[in-house]
């Protein structure tokens, strides 16, 4: 076996341990980033539409989105810059929920030019110095914006719009530096699909073009499109091949990128330190809180369908009547309705009766709550803080119960209004299924922060159990 061959075969066995590895690691680090990434601009997003500052773009849910675009940063005129920067701010906030919902990070589907395209989407808004006075037209305006608020008396969406863009600046750093991590891999991918493919089918000897890199890049180019024409023709990589696999440097060169690729392998520990595990179980209750927003938007799309449901054949007299009602009891009278749910234990669909008013009257509260939460100045969120570990527990395991039965009776009422209103008033009704993907959304990720915690428990115990000291025990 030549020098080049057995490096070959060991650059294939390195490539496919890194792999390997930034599967396992940098790959499900970077969508549990991601995800964090679309809970706090999603709060912030929902601020900026609730204050008129941005406008929800009607035609967002008719687009189809199939791969990354990242939205126009072009210069607007003044006198539509809210209309246009709207619109480009709804396509960076579709392009997020397509990025961490539908689009498939894996290193066996992702080119250099997918991952390029994912850290531009990322850039679009430069959250590390969002300021009015940025160069950048959608940072200056969101910079803009959020100034805005800030002056304003909402204490509470400013200190939710504080929060979420310093998670998210902490945030967007980690997920620069993976997305950096992807793409020195995927070069390295390239080239050896490259060796693997492409050069054995050279007629031309490299070694004698090594001289004349572009006449050997020319070569390469040729006939490249025959083996890999799925990838894109960078010429800087097949220059980089050239100088490490032609140059008198060669076997230094080869030594280093094997070095380079080469997985460390990390020391066994006999002795770990007890983390804190509470800032899990409150960043669970705060993922949870995330959808307050979205059940206040529930909230006002049901009360006009309950509204267009209890007209629908109500005459003058009756409506005077309620009328008096509300105004003498200072509510509204009781209104229960029959739902069905599919119940997941018995694999049968159920019906539940609901007061809607007491619903809509627990929702409220609920939405007030969850709002508490996000706010770090609030009292309750400083009780939460203060609580053991075993109370954010229960808490955020009761909280992730109540959550699900209000998921199940919003779609039931959802589904109710759909069916029970009139074909001619049918045109009124407000469905609200966006929201109920995002309050599905904050459940699974409060979930999947209650299940890190056990499993983090769990390690501790078996650690234990195996005579491993723990610092602190």
């Amino acid at each position: 076996m030549s020098d080049y061959d057995t490096f070959f075969s060991q650059l294939e066995e390195v490539i496919l341990k890194k792999k390997e590895h930034v599967e396992k690691t940098i790959i499900i680090k970077l969508k549990e980033n991601l995800g964090i990434f679309q809970t706090y601009f999603q709060n912030i997003y929902n601020i900026l539409i609730r204050k008129a500052l941005l406008q929800e773009d009607p035609y967002k849910d008719d687009d189809k989105i199939t791969e990354i675009t990242v939205p126009s940063a072009a210069p607007i005129i003044e006198s539509g810059i809210q209309e246009d920067m709207s619109q480009r701010i709804s396509h960076f906030h579709t392009q997020i929920e397509f990025l961490n919902t539908y689009y498939q990070l894996n290193l066996d589907s992702m080119t250099i030019k997918e991952v390029k395209k994912i850290s531009e989407l990322m850039k679009y808004i430069n959250w590390l110095n969002i300021s009015p006075a940025s160069t950048n037209p959608p940072t200056r305006f969101i910079g803009e914006a959020l100034q805005k608020i800030k002056m304003g008396s909402d204490k509470v969406s400013t200190q939710i719009v504080i929060d979420s863009c310093h998670q998210i600046e902490r945030n967007i750093k980690e997920i620069y530096n993976y997305l950096e991590d992807l793409v020195i891999l995927l070069r390295e991918i390239y080239k050896y699909e490259v060796r693997k493919y492409v050069l054995p089918n050279i007629e031309t000897d490299l070694e004698l073009l090594s001289g004349n890199p572009e006449g050997a890049v020319k070569a390469i180019k040729s006939i490249f499109k025959n083996y890999l024409s799925d990838k894109g023709f960078y010429p800087d990589l097949i220059r980089e091949i050239l100088e490490e696999d032609f140059s008198p440097k060669m076997e230094a060169m080869h030594n280093a990128l094997l070095a380079r690729l080469k997985v460390k392998e990390k020391k066994p520990q006999t002795e770990k330190k007890i983390k804190d595990y509470k800032p899990l179980l409150l960043q669970g209750l705060r993922l949870l809180a995330s959808s307050g927003f979205h059940i206040k938007d529930c909230i006002a799309k049901l009360n006009d369908n309950h509204t267009a449901y209890e007209s629908r054949k109500m005459s003058l007299g009756r409506k005077i009547i309620r009328w008096f009602k509300k105004l003498f009891k200072g509510k509204e009278e009781s209104h229960s309705y029959d739902i069905e749910y599919f119940d997941v234990s018995t694999s049968a669909t159920k019906m539940e009766r609901i007061d809607y008013t007491a619903f809509i009257e627990d929702l409220e509260k609920k939405v007030r709550f969850y709002s508490a939460v996000l706010n770090k100045a609030s009292s309750t969120y400083n009780k939460l803080e203060s609580a053991t570990e075993e109370k954010l527990y229960e808490y955020l395991n009761r909280n992730l119960a109540t959550l699900h039965i209000i998921h199940r009776r919003l779609i039931g009422l959802n589904d109710f209004f759909k069916s029970e209103i009139p074909k001619e008033r049918r045109y009124k009704v407000r469905t609200i299924n966006l929201e109920l993907n995002a309050v599905k959304n904050s459940i699974v990720k409060a979930n999947k922060k209650k299940h890190e915690y056990v499993s983090a428990k769990e390690e501790i115990e078996q650690l234990k159990r195996l005579g491993i000291k723990l610092d602190g025990n």
